[in-house]
């Protein structure tokens, strides 16, 4: 029997979750059970991403739609510190629903560990708040006796951070080339930094990480 943890990973086909899965691979060494890639939620290019990096690292994935509802029902009493506003914004929700998802796919393997490509710099929760909502999906489904627990890698990685650490990983051309920021989904153009059309949100912040990136390693502009 392996010694390894048994993981669940989200997998979408952006940098964040191809560096992560890259270093459960080469560091934690996780019997990877399944990633989870959510197909409802997310750009059909990044879709496309994350099951060309799932085949090229050789690991199992499934593609899984959002329920149409998130869980935050009469079975569920989200922690006393979550505002109304946390429940109704709409990221915020789709996270609630991919979480749940992943506690139910826990249940049904097995796994002991969720991993998550999940930022600080991403989305406006605190590492407590999501901890809670596993641990509150957990008590609705009655996981209590193989301490299934969320990781979350790079949570305290800014972009330019997860860049160094592609690099550190020998896989930053792969994050270049095979993974997906833009909001766009007509514009694919080449840049330094990967692809995209170079001026939506998630171009502009990965061009500013690229940059930040750069400086880090001694090859930006001087100030």
């Amino acid at each position: 029997m392996s010694d390894k943890p048994r993981a669940i990973v989200l997998l979408s086909g952006g940098m964040n979750s191809a560096v992560m899965l890259y270093d459960i691979i080469t560091f934690w060494k996780a019997e990877i059970l399944d990633c989870m890639i959510f197909d409802s939620y997310q750009p059909s290019e990044e879709v496309i991403c994350a099951r060309a990096l799932a085949e090229k690292c050789g690991v199992s994935f499934s593609l899984w739609d959002l329920e149409p509802e998130p869980i935050v029902s009469e079975r569920w009493t989200a922690p006393e510190d979550l505002g109304l506003e946390w429940i109704t914004d709409r990221h915020n929700i789709c996270l609630i629903q991919m979480l749940t998802a992943a506690v139910r796919h826990a249940k049904l393997t097995r796994a002991e560990v969720i991993y998550a490509g999940l930022s600080s710099e991403d989305i406006n929760l605190t590492l407590e708040q999501l901890t809670d909502v596993v641990d509150a999906v957990a008590r609705i489904l009655h996981i209590e006796s193989y301490g299934m627990r969320l990781n979350l890698p790079l949570w305290g990685f800014s972009k330019a951070d997860i860049f160094v650490h592609a690099k550190e990983l020998n896989r930053l051309v792969e994050v270049l080339g095979d993974t997906w920021s833009c909001h766009k989904h007509d514009i694919d153009l080449q840049h330094p930094w990967g692809h995209g059309c170079g001026s939506c949100g998630g171009c502009v912040k990965r061009w500013r990480a690229w940059d930040e990136y750069l400086q880090k390693i001694g090859q930006g502009p001087k100030a």
